[in-house]
């Protein structure tokens, strides 16, 4: 096929281990548990994207939310408020201006030490902003300018009149971004003042879990999450400490499987290496505390349970945690969490019924709602799509394998690829000089589902696109192909080339008969071939294509 002289003359090179692709082999460690939205892990809380589309929205625009618009268009937004003639705004953005001004001061400290005078400078200017801010007497940006008080004061050194500012003015004001900016500064003070468990309280609610990361260091083990449980049995950072658990244990059996148990590795991550002992000792404090009437949300703590005997093979008696979980008490996002990990367990713990493909079209469909509904948020990760992922690929792909449904397994390897097919088809077919080096994608080498297609015998790669292009009795099995990629242009020019590789010419002929020539146009290969003189014998003679 395409890619079969490329796997020759890889073939050729020492040291590679080449078959009939050359695919690094994707491990589909995804995390599963997710009780704090997947991105949150790495951005800032919910509130700073709020703040980036007030910003946008003030100058009329509708662009991907960041936490960076201000920094990188105050230049432009204060322009557009002169123009607008709204004096209220442009004397705000000159003031915010001053405070990110002298803040920027200190990220060049790392490269300039500074002079007294220049902290003496910092100090006016935090001290002038502090002052400013106090004397706004408006009503249409009085929370912002609150905001911009306790920011100085925090700058200032200012926790204790942070805390009293918070209890005296902030919290009044209306729900919003600029109120919980306010709560995460309050939360800030409040650690500054000696009062760690409410600080990360606040944070946790907020899902700010950098600050709770920094804070929590020395407590993402057993030892102390009983602490912080000991504490209070509800605290919001329990949440993050549990789910940073479990997938610290899921991380280390992961790498272990892969041949990999690197100290390094985990310290790049950010991830703590967690081993048998400590995680069934986790898992029977978790079931001791969803059995705690204390506790709130028992939901969170059996399905941490439930996860961490999956991973060590307790199958039973991860299903009933799973159930239970499901059940429990507790947000909709541990529940939401919870049913995502009994669809993982029950691949464990069925076979191909119908019974169970019934189930899963629910579950999958299910799954596809939450991808929808993360997609339609502002947010850049989708947990479902990583839960649909690992469910699939360490799961349900070896379950069919084993009952001899083969076509079944690939289509669900198709199934979580399609997206980014179609993406990529459908802006090629719009626009053939968008993401032209993305057009041989479904040919490509680091394709899994490719490879999978191209380690495939013609015929049985014929009785896969039968499969594709029928209807089905069994639900499952339709949902499967409906949500495939199996355009006849693609699969008769992958069947033909694969004939071709075989010796069987005559064979592929009617294949590559039917091949548009929209697709070949479409492929990398398509300026060379437009281009190479056909009188001069093949392999013989190098014919230079004109850039």
């Amino acid at each position: 096929m395409k890619g079969f002289l490329i796997t020759i003359l890889i073939a050729a090179l020492p040291l590679i281990d080449a078959t009939a692709c050359i695919s690094e082999g994707n491990t589909h460690n995804r995390y599963m548990f997710s009780v704090f939205r997947h991105e949150a892990m790495t951005d800032g809380p919910a509130y700073l994207y709020d703040i980036d589309r007030f910003w946008q929205d003030y100058m009329g625009e509708n662009g991907p939310v960041g936490v960076d618009y201000f920094k990188w268009n105050r230049d432009a937004i204060l322009k557009t408020a002169k123009e607008r003639n709204d004096e209220e705004m442009t004397a705000y953005i000159n003031l915010l201006n001053r405070y990110f001004k002298a803040c920027e001061d200190y990220a060049r400290d790392a490269w300039s030490y500074p002079t007294k005078g220049d902290l003496a400078h910092r100090h006016q200017t935090f001290t002038d902003v502090l002052a400013a801010a106090k004397a706004y007497g408006g009503k249409a940006l009085r929370p912002q300018y609150v905001l911009l008080q306790m920011r100085a004061n925090m700058m200032l050194g200012n926790d204790n009149l942070n805390v009293e500012l918070w209890k005296t003015s902030a919290s009044s004001l209306p729900q919003g971004p600029w109120r919980e900016a306010m709560r995460n500064i309050y939360a800030r003070s409040l650690l500054k003042t000696g009062q760690r468990g409410a600080a990360c309280d606040i944070y946790a609610e907020q899902g700010d879990v950098q600050s709770i990361k920094s804070v929590m260091r020395n407590y993402r083990n057993l030892a102390g999450i009983r602490t912080i449980y000991a504490e209070n049995p509800n605290a919001p950072s329990l949440n993050y400490l549990v789910q940073d658990f479990v997938n610290n244990v899921q991380e280390t059996i992961d790498q272990k499987a892969g041949g990999y148990d690197d100290a390094e590795w985990f310290r790049q991550i950010d991830a703590k290496q967690v081993y048998r002992k400590e995680a069934m000792a986790f898992v029977q404090f978790a079931l001791n505390a969803a059995n705690d009437s204390k506790v709130k949300s028992p939901s969170l703590w059996l399905a941490a349970a439930s996860m961490i005997d999956y991973l060590f093979g307790n199958t039973e008696r991860a299903m009933a945690e799973a159930e239970k979980a499901v059940a429990a008490e507790g947000s909709q996002r541990m529940r939401d969490n919870a049913r995502a990990i009994r669809l993982l367990v029950s691949t464990r713990a069925n076979k191909p019924t119908k019974e169970y493909t019934d189930y899963l079209l629910g579950e999958f469909r299910w799954l596809d709602s939450k991808i929808e509904e993360e997609r339609g948020s502002s947010y850049s990760y989708n947990h479902y799509t990583d839960v649909k992922e690992r469910v699939v690929h360490r799961g349900l792909e070896q379950l069919f394998r084993r009952a001899g449904m083969d076509n079944t397994a690939l289509a669900l390897c198709a199934m979580t690829n399609a997206d980014d097919k179609y993406f990529y088809m459908e802006q090629s077919q719009a626009d053939p000089t968008i993401y032209s080096e993305n057009q041989n994608v479904t040919y490509s080498p680091w394709d899994e589902y490719f490879c999978k297609m191209d380690s495939l015998t013609a015929d049985r790669l014929a009785d896969y696109y039968r499969y594709l292009s029928s209807s089905h009795d069994n639900a499952f099995d339709q949902y499967c192909v409906q949500n495939s990629y199996h355009d006849a242009d693609y699969f008769n020019d992958l069947i033909g080339t694969k004939l071709i590789a075989e010796g069987r010419f005559a064979e592929a002929i009617p294949y590559l008969d039917g091949v548009s020539m929209s697709l070949l146009s479409s492929q990398l290969i398509s300026a060379y071939s437009s281009q190479r003189r056909y009188d001069v014998p093949r392999w013989f003679g190098k014919q230079r294509v004109s850039e």
